[in-house]
């Protein structure tokens, strides 16, 4: 006989004591964890879209300030404020109903 028949079973002991109790709560917390993260990512893109939208606009009406003569300045910014101001609202009604 040698030692290993006096040792106990450590190795099915930590098995045991894994799946019984802490396989179920690992699994749930992975999975709660995944959808917390997908959730983020979702938004965090929702937002950046958002940003981008912002600063094209921001970009254009600098142009259109600049550029533009006297005479095509006005219709030029309600154009630009005519596609941007319902594509922003599009966006943040979005992001609400994700919420």
């Amino acid at each position: 006989m040698g030692i290993k028949d006096y040792l106990p079973d450590f190795k099915g002991a930590l098995k045991g004591f894994y799946e019984e109790n802490l396989k179920e709560a690992i699994e749930t917390k992975t999975a709660y964890y995944e959808s917390l993260l997908k959730e983020n990512i979702a938004f965090s893109q929702r937002t950046q879209k958002i940003a981008i939208a912002l600063g094209i606009g921001v970009f254009l009406l600098l142009t259109i300030v600049y550029f533009c003569p006297d005479n095509y300045k006005y219709l030029s910014l309600g154009v630009l404020l005519g596609y941007l101001i319902p594509y922003l609202f599009h966006l943040i009604k979005a992001q609400q109903e994700t919420n």
